[in-house]
């Protein structure tokens, strides 16, 4: 249980920057 947490930790933030990037790249083009 203790790992899916660790990886929800993880995984959480790197899409949400992700998302970030992405969003910035289509408003660039």
């Amino acid at each position: 249980m203790r790992l899916v947490i660790c990886l929800l930790l993880i995984i959480g933030p790197t899409i949400a920057y992700a998302a970030d990037v992405n969003e910035a790249l289509v408003h660039d083009l």
